[in-house]
């Protein structure tokens, strides 16, 4: 899996683009090209941030309305995120797959006096606000998807699945080299490879703890320099951020209504079943207190497809202009399909386990 790119994108203004963002303040038609720069910006660094866009093959549609793809998979389920963000079930009995696309949309403001003193930083601002909230409701929808087929494909018995190393043995409790090895033999078992594990913040924690207990010399150097290992037995790790972020299109400058703390990885609505502990629809005290996490290794790009209709665009938000403000909406056509639910092992951490002696 290649590096993910999850800093902001430096955007330097030429003395043409400084002009155009202080006419904002007054003219209609320089709002509306300032608008398609920051489109343009915006489709050169969203895409180099999201890591479901690396883990699922992204496909560009042809063809208005739903799209028809080609599948080797048959007679098994396909998750797919419906245009109300729900995840719908398919059943593959033939090689025609149909993934409906919808709009993701995010939005931000500023007020028509930066544009007046020509407050440049605010154009930073504004293309950071769009990059964010776009990559941020691709990765939501996109693990809604990658969770329903975990947890759904463990419960039509495919216990293996969904691996925790025993309490009371060594490596319990935590990310430990022991639970991303059993993870690893779940895909050696299917005859494949697995090549990239995402996994909390809390999973580079622990492995920077294993810098001067596990290892030896030279990888405990590696794991001091970098802040944590990069790979381990030829596998990626890779850390998705838990996140604070603002729901509505409308973010703007006087707050949202509300900002919602994001765990994409589990959610109070699955199932973990880890041996003598079950979990039932998840355990809302346990993941809130960060004590039941979890991590998924993939196969890169084999567990489903990622599906482009249309790439960001940017327009103005003309009912900004009555409140003083300039504002401006990103816009996309997606859709989003796990066809291959077996591809995808999750490891689970119960920080209430003990380890053994």
């Amino acid at each position: 899996m290649k590096k993910v790119n999850q800093k902001y994108t430096r955007i330097t203004l030429t003395p043409e683009q400084k002009d155009l963002f202080k006419a904002t303040a007054t003219s209609t038609e320089a709002r509306q090209l300032f608008a398609k720069f920051i489109g343009e910006a915006l489709l050169k660094s969203a895409p180099q941030k999201g890591i479901v866009r690396q883990l699922l093959e992204i496909v560009e549609m042809t063809e208005p309305g739903v799209i028809r793809m080609e599948t080797d998979t048959n007679d098994v389920m396909a998750y797919l995120v419906a245009p109300d963000g729900t995840v719908e079930q398919q059943k593959l009995i033939s090689d025609e797959l149909y993934i409906p696309v919808y709009d993701i949309a995010a939005g931000a403001y500023h007020s028509r006096k930066d544009a007046f003193e020509s407050r440049f930083n605010t154009v930073q601002n504004l293309i950071n606000k769009l990059d964010y909230g776009m990559v941020m409701r691709e990765e939501i929808q996109g693990w809604k998807a990658i969770r329903a087929a975990v947890n759904n494909a463990y419960v039509n018995g495919n216990t293996d699945q969904k691996v925790e190393i025993a309490n009371g043995t060594t490596g319990t409790g935590v990310f430990s080299k022991q639970l991303l090895s059993a993870m690893l033999a779940y895909f050696e078992n299917l005859g494949r490879t697995m090549t990239t594990v995402v996994g909390p913040p809390k999973m580079m924690e622990d492995i920077r703890g294993w810098a001067t207990t596990e290892i030896d010399d030279a990888t405990g150097r590696e794991i001091i320099t970098g802040g944590g290992l990069k790979q381990i037995w030829g596998v990626s790790l890779v850390t998705l951020p838990v996140t604070r972020w603002f729901p509505t299109i409308a973010d703007k400058k006087s707050g949202p209504s509300a900002a919602q703390t994001v765990n994409m990885l589990l959610d109070a609505t699955d199932t973990v079943d880890s041996g003598a502990n079950v979990w039932s629809g998840g355990d809302i005290t346990q993941i809130a207190a960060d004590t039941l996490q979890v991590c998924y290794g993939f196969e890169e790009l084999s567990v489903g497809k990622f599906v482009i209709k249309q790439y960001p665009t940017v327009e103005e938000d003309i009912t900004a202009y009555l409140k003083d403000e300039n504002g401006y909406i990103a816009r996309e056509s997606v859709g989003i399909a796990v066809t291959e639910p077996y591809d995808i092992v999750m490891g689970i951490v119960d920080r209430t386990s003990t380890e053994g002696a």
